[in-house]
């Protein structure tokens, strides 16, 4: 699904953007520096400029697609949302659609006739007219799109939307966007509370750098506390984050195996970047309680680190459904075929194990999901 999405959307960005590799992949790189290390230098409406855009469609847009249908496949597409006789998208700074483009491929690739409404939003009238030119590029059939140009503000109503109601909600790299805590918890309050179908979910994307992530984490537990969401994924329990509460140095964030397309291969090798691996931050959260870590146990857990080898001895920090931070260690000398899958585990997997500091030879650990393979 992943690389289906990922050459669906490089042949529709490769007929519409028409610059040569070598000014994307400078322009490229000036954006990518920009959202990581100078991010204060970031104008807020870069996008409008039209080698900014050309240089984020081509080099960031389908990475960034990847990491929505990644966390789509976790809300279970096709249990919990294709059972809508028409799904009603809601994309919230939605820039040239990436998000909207993932979710209608993936539609159209899981359900034979698949009906939706999108509405996207964006302060950039240029961005959004790049992401309906694409939307016609990957032939959306019995899905339509609507693009309203606005700001996404938290102000106690977001009139571009007006009354409706959606059963997805989609915020890719808009939380980081919005200083600090308080304004994104108003934003999400707001959404839940008026915008939000009682069976639907928001999807939020971030990117995978300490400040921003430990800021969703920050809110993940402020909406949790104060009743207004429940969280779907990754975490597989509903309380306060363990991880933020134990240090000032880590954060959540998970790595996403794919196969880059030539055109990101392309941009990669001349503009210095590798995205062979992606990363991400994200929550899934949803309204009701029932749909929340359906199927967690007691003994699963969600690796949330890499695999951490020394000298005769492998390493996990698991994250759990009782809400626990638990680093893990096996020996070499303790392998067997009871634990074998802990040689092969990777940070985002959800594993099944006793909870113990320690694994035996005869200590059984398995791998229950692997998201990356999806």
């Amino acid at each position: 699904m992943l690389k289906e999405i990922a050459l669906a959307l490089e042949e529709a960005v490769e007929a519409e953007i028409k610059t040569d590799d070598k000014s994307l992949a400078r322009a490229a790189k000036a954006l990518s520096l920009a959202f990581t290390s100078d991010r204060e230098t970031l104008p807020p409406c870069y996008i409008d400029d039209r080698e900014a855009l050309c240089a984020y469609a081509a080099a960031f847009l389908i990475p960034n697609a990847v990491k929505v249908a990644h966390a789509l496949l976790q809300l279970d597409l096709p249990g919990l949302l294709l059972n809508k006789p028409r799904l009603k998208v809601l994309d919230l700074g939605a820039g040239p659609g990436t998000a909207t483009l993932a979710t209608a491929i993936a539609l159209s690739r899981l359900r034979k006739n698949p009906s939706a409404e999108f509405l996207a939003v964006d302060r950039s009238r240029a961005a959004l007219d790049l992401a309906g030119r694409l939307f016609k590029r990957v032939h959306a059939k019995g899905q339509v799109l609507e693009t309203r140009a606005a700001p996404i503000e938290a102000t106690g109503s977001l009139p571009a939307i007006g009354s409706r109601r959606f059963d997805l909600i989609l915020a890719a790299n808009v939380v980081n966007e919005l200083a600090s805590v308080e304004p994104p918890y108003r934003m999400l309050r707001l959404l839940f509370e008026n915008y939000l179908n009682s069976d639907g979910a928001v999807v939020i994307i971030d990117p995978a750098l300490r400040e921003t992530s430990r800021s969703l984490m920050q809110l993940r537990d402020r909406l949790l506390a104060d009743g207004v969401a429940r969280v779907h994924a990754p975490c597989l329990h509903q309380g306060p984050c363990p991880m933020l509460a134990a240090n000032a140095r880590d954060w959540c964030h998970f790595y996403i195996d794919w196969e880059r397309p030539k055109l990101i291969e392309r941009i990669d090798a001349l503009a210095n970047m590798d995205r062979r691996h992606l990363k991400m931050s994200y929550l899934i959260l949803r309204h009701c309680e029932e749909a929340v870590g359906r199927g967690a146990r007691n003994d699963t857990w969600r690796a949330v680190s890499s695999p951490i080898v020394s000298k005769g001895k492998r390493e996990l920090w698991l994250c759990g459904s009782n809400g626990e931070l638990r680093r893990v260690r096996r020996t070499d000398r303790d392998a067997s075929d009871a634990n074998r899958d802990f040689d092969s585990v990777k940070r985002g997997d959800v594993v099944r194990c006793a909870a113990c500091d320690r694994l035996g030879k005869d200590d059984v650990f398995s791998t229950a999901i692997r998201w990356r393979n999806t």
